[in-house]
Order: C-alpha cells, then structure tokens, then sequence
C-alpha cells in the first residue's frame, strides 16, 4: 500500500496544495480498500509506505525540495495537518479508511521509491 496519506489524499494536504486537486485519488480509494481487505483476509503479507523527510529535512532531495517551493507547497512547511510531509506529523500518516494493523508492516522513505531508503527488499 505505497503512500496512502492524508497529505496524498485530503484535501488539507500536500498534494492538494500542490496541485490544487486531489480528484485523482478518489476512485482509487475504495479499490486500495478492497485489495487491502483481500490480503487480510487471505493472510498476505502487507507492507504500507509512508513519504516524508524528517523534522530537519537531511534527508531531503535540495531538487525536490526547490520544486515543492516553486509550487507553492514546500516540504516541511506548515500546513493545516501539521508540517507538510514530515515524519511524525498528522499530514503523514495513513488515512484512516486504509490504516495499517498490528502485524502489518509501516516503513517510511523519504524518496520516491520503496526500496530506495527502506529495508523493503530484505522484507520481501
């Protein structure tokens, strides 16, 4: 389940400040949903993904960084859910329809990419 977080999927986060439209994800919730009931109900193993840098931004991409600025959503700004995409902040976390149980794996990452600054393939 790769970064279903409020600051991906509300309203009040990144991607909406970013963009200004989180239309997108809306239909893709109710199938993430449905997949994740699967897995449970089937005993797969499930990893979810959170992006976010930490409270500093040392682990921030300068690129990345610069491109959320010029779009008026700067990683690590404050936002309504709290400092936008930071670790440990409200914005970061999963949304609720899709939050991970007891057993299920949460691994955070501060890239794009799963396997980048995670332990995702030694899990696998």
């Amino acid at each position: 389940m790769i970064d279903f977080q409020r600051d991906f999927c509300e309203v009040d986060g990144y991607a909406y400040k970013f963009s200004g439209n989180i239309n997108w994800v809306k239909p893709i919730l109710p199938k993430a949903k449905q997949l994740l009931d699967f897995a449970r109900k089937n005993k797969i193993l499930i990893v979810h993904t959170r992006e976010g840098c930490k409270a500093d931004l040392s682990d921030c991409d300068k690129f990345r960084l610069a491109r959320s600025k010029r779009a008026g959503a700067e990683i690590g700004s404050k936002g309504p859910m709290g400092r936008l995409l930071i670790r440990g902040e409200y914005g970061q976390d999963i949304i609720n329809l899709l939050k991970p149980i007891k057993g299920e794996q949460v691994l955070d990452k501060s890239s794009y990419g799963a396997f980048a600054t995670t332990n995702l393939k030694s899990i696998l």
